[in-house]
């Protein structure tokens, strides 16, 4: 947006220069005033830009030629400045307007800058129609010289000032998806985990289920060997001892991992 301001200005450096050599014969003004079609196109790029919108370049294009050929016809019909000036002086005035149309009453979104930079546009708009209606009128040159000269300052001053808020309005959103993105895989990361645990947890409930069991069952056969008539009575109910033993330790370990769960 800051290279587009720089070519802004240059641009109307340039128109100021070249519509000072033409400023003899009416058909000449209203040629040397058509390539201020140039900056307003720059212009109306960046605005249309700082409320997420395209500006029609083939448009402007193609209305501009149309003016132009329209003001060849008139001229030839020996019309008026004021006829022959005035679609030159619409199709200028036309991107102005419709940005003004949009920040100020269509567009929902639009910040008080943006709305601010639609009213300058849209007395833009109103100073581009004046050109045709007033140029050749005595002492009109003059106030119409001070007052493109007030509206380029305050152009001036507002469009850095919108570029800056466009930037911070850009950097916002973008800090904004880059915090969903994260939160999103964050989400998907601690939803894994809890799939994990969970399978985990179903694992070793199992596996307490089955240990359970072969408690009971090694109790049994611990009764069992422990009868005094059972042969090898001495080694084994030290041997089956141990072996549950074992098994309670084993058990005591589980239930302190699935208290994970809960």
């Amino acid at each position: 947006m800051n290279k587009v301001l720089v070519f802004y200005w240059l641009a109307v450096a340039i128109v100021f220069f070249i519509q000072a050599q033409f400023q003899k014969g009416a058909f000449n003004i209203a040629l040397a005033y058509s390539i201020t079609a140039i900056p307003v196109a720059l212009l109306s790029h960046l605005a249309f830009s700082s409320i997420g919108e395209s500006f029609n370049w083939k448009q402007f294009a193609i209305s501009m030629l149309t003016a132009l050929a329209a003001t060849f016809a008139l001229y030839n019909l020996e019309a008026s400045f004021t006829w022959t000036a005035l679609p030159l002086s619409i199709a200028i005035g036309y991107p102005y307007f419709k940005f003004a149309y949009l920040s100020l009453y269509k567009s929902t979104n639009a910040t008080k800058l943006q709305k601010l930079l639609g009213t300058l546009l849209f007395f833009k708009a109103v100073h581009a129609i004046n050109f045709a209606l007033f140029r050749m009128e005595p002492g009109a040159q003059l106030w119409g010289w001070v007052i493109a000269y007030a509206l380029y300052d305050i152009t001036g001053i507002l469009m850095p000032i919108v570029a800056i808020e466009k930037k911070s309005i850009e950097d916002k959103e973008e800090l904004e998806r880059m915090a969903e993105e994260k939160t999103s895989s964050i989400l998907e990361i601690n939803h894994s985990l809890h799939q994990q645990i969970k399978e985990k947890n179903n694992t070793l409930d199992l596996l307490y289920s089955k240990l359970e069991s072969t408690s009971e069952e090694l109790k049994i056969i611990k009764e069992v060997y422990s009868n005094p008539k059972a042969s090898n009575d001495k080694m084994g109910p030290s041997l089956l001892l141990r072996f549950e033993n074992s098994i309670k330790g084993i058990e005591e370990s589980i239930q302190k991992v699935t208290h994970i769960k809960d």
